[in-house]
C-alpha cells in the first residue's frame, strides 16, 4: 500500500513532505513528553507507545490521508502550492451547488398576500413598546418618525406597538392610547406616514391586566404577576364586560385611523392571556375556560371592524412551566374563534409567569410550525432572528409565513433595503437615498 502512494507521487518532494509531516507529528509528541506537565507527559507517551506498537499499520493510512490533502488541495499536477486557486475552485464549487437553493434563500423577500393584505416581502415589524407617549396616550412626532424610518426601510408589514384601550389598562403610564376618539388623529398621522413610505401599517390594540402599571389593576383572579407588580382585583362580571367593548370601540378607531391590519394582544401575560391560562385563572365561573372570554372580545371586534380587512392574535404558545398553556391548548382555542374572522396568528411566548427561558436566535420558531399546523392559519414567527438568512431558512423550511424582527430593526431599520444586493435581489431604492444604495 505504502509503494502504491509512493509510486502515485509526482516528484521525490511530494514523499518528503510526507516523511516531514509524520515527524512534525511524532516531534510534538516528543515535546510533550520533555517539556510538558504530568498531563501532557502521559499524552505524548500514549501517542509514541501507539505509534510504534498497534499503532503501526495505521502508518499507511496517515501517509494516504496526507498525500490527498497535498495532492487534491494544496498542490497542482507539478508539485506547485497553488492554495489560493484551489479555494477559489472549491468556493466556486459550493456556491454552484447551492443555487438549487436560492429561492429558499431569497424567499423573504417574495410577496405575501392575505385578504387586504399585500406586503411586499416576508418581514414584520411586530409591537413593540417605545414609553414616549405623554400621560394621556396622544402620539407624537417621535411615533410617526420611528414607524416611518421602518417603512423607508422596506419593512413589508409594521404593527404598532401596544395601544392601550383603557387608561388603568396600559403596561406603563407612556403607553399610546385608543381608548378615546380625541386619540384618533394623531394614530392616523403615524399610519398615514407607514403607508407613504410604502409599507402596510397594523396596530395592536391591548389591556394589560394585572400587568398594568397602574394604581388599581384588575385581572381575571387575585394573583399578582410577581415582583413589584401590585396584586390585582378580581373582575366582576361587570369588569370583563366591559372590557370587552373597550376592545370593540377600540377596532372602530382603529378603522377610522385607517390601519390596514388589526392584532389583539393575547400574549405575554397581558389580559387576554390571563384569561387563557390556569397560572392567572382561578375563577370558578364560565370565564374559568379562557375561550369564552377570547370569543366575546373576537365576535364584538369582528363587529366594528371590517371583515375585508385582516384580524391578528398575538398569542404566547408555551409558558415554559408544566402547569402552564401549551401549544395545544392554544391551538383549540384558536379553532373555536377562526371561523369568526381570524385571519393570522402571531406567535410568541412566555411573559405570563416570572421564568427564566433559554432564548437563542429562532427559538420560537417550532412553536410557530406547531399553531400553523394545528390551526391551519398563516402565523408569523420569530424569536430573536437577526439575519434575513435565518428569516428565510425559516420561510423556506414552512415554519412560518411571515417573519417578525424585533431588536434588530431598533438597531437597523434599513437593513432590507441595503441587504437585498446581497440576495440578488433587485428593489426600488428610496430615491433620495440612492447615493447611500450599496
Amino acid at each position: 500500500m505504502v509503494w502504491e502512494v509512493i509510486k502515485s507521487m509526482k516528484s521525490i518532494r511530494g514523499l518528503i513532505s510526507l516523511f516531514i509531516s509524520y515527524m512534525i507529528f511524532q516531534g510534538w509528541a516528543v515535546l510533550f513528553v520533555i517539556f510538558g506537565d504530568a498531563w501532557m507527559k502521559g499524552i505524548g507517551t500514549a501517542v509514541i507507545t501507539f505509534w510504534f506498537g498497534p499503532g503501526t499499520p495505521t502508518i499507511p493510512i496517515i501517509l494516504i490521508v496526507a498525500l490527498f490533502i497535498q495532492r487534491y488541495l494544496l498542490l497542482d499536477s507539478s508539485n506547485q502550492i497553488h492554495l489560493k486557486e484551489k479555494w477559489k475552485e472549491l468556493n466556486a464549487q459550493f456556491r454552484t451547488k447551492n443555487k438549487n437553493f436560492e429561492g429558499a434563500f431569497t424567499m423573504i423577500y417574495e410577496p405575501f398576500e392575505l385578504k387586504n393584505l399585500k406586503l411586499k416581502n416576508r418581514i414584520v415589524m411586530p409591537p413593540m413598546c417605545m414609553y414616549s407617549a405623554d400621560t394621556n396616550g396622544y402620539a407624537n412626532d417621535f411615533h410617526v418618525a420611528h414607524y416611518a424610518a421602518r417603512a423607508i426601510g422596506g419593512v413589508g408589514l409594521i404593527i404598532q406597538e401596544a395601544t392601550a384601550i383603557d387608561p388603568d389598562g396600559r403596561i406603563s403610564i407612556n403607553d399610546l392610547g385608543i381608548w378615546d376618539d380625541s386619540h384618533i388623529p394623531g394614530l392616523k398621522r403615524i399610519a398615514d406616514a407607514i403607508h407613504q413610505n410604502g409599507s402596510v401599517a397594523g396596530i395592536q390594540i391591548n389591556h394589560a391586566g394585572r400587568k398594568a402599571k397602574v394604581e388599581h389593576p384588575v385581572g381575571p383572579s387575585s394573583i399578582t404577576y410577581g415582583g413589584d407588580y401590585l396584586t390585582p382585583r378580581e373582575m366582576t362580571l361587570e369588569d370583563i364586560k366591559k372590557t370587552v367593548q373597550d376592545f370593540k370601540l377600540a377596532a372602530r378607531r382603529a378603522h377610522l385611523a385607517n390601519y390596514d391590519l388589526l392584532e389583539l394582544h393575547a400574549a405575554h401575560g397581558y389580559l387576554m392571556f390571563q384569561f387563557m391560562s390556569p397560572i392567572s385563572n382561578h375563577r370558578i365561573d364560565q370565564y374559568k375556560d379562557g375561550r369564552v372570554y377570547l370569543k366575546e372580545v373576537v365576535e364584538a371586534v369582528r363587529s366594528e371592524w371590517p371583515k375585508e380587512k385582516a384580524l391578528c392574535i398575538r398569542i404566547s404558545a408555551y409558558e415554559y412551566v408544566k402547569e402552564g398553556v401549551t401549544p395545544e391548548m392554544i391551538a383549540d382555542a384558536i379553532n373555536q374563534v377562526k371561523d369568526l374572522g381570524v385571519d393570522l396568528i402571531d406567535v410568541s411566548s412566555g411573559g405570563n409567569i416570572l421564568v427564566k427561558i433559554n432564548a437563542f436566535p429562532g427559538y420560537q420558531l417550532h412553536l410557530a410550525k406547531k399553531i400553523k399546523e394545528l390551526t391551519g392559519l398563516p402565523v408569523i414567527g420569530g424569536g430573536l432572528i437577526t439575519t434575513l438568512e435565518l428569516a428565510s431558512y425559516a420561510v423556506a423550511s414552512n415554519q412560518a409565513d411571515l417573519i417578525y424582527l424585533g431588536r434588530v430593526l431598533l438597531r437597523d431599520p434599513y437593513m432590507m433595503i441595503n441587504q437585498a444586493k446581497d440576495f440578488g435581489i433587485e428593489i426600488d431604492y428610496p430615491k433620495p437615498y440612492l447615493r447611500g444604495k450599496k
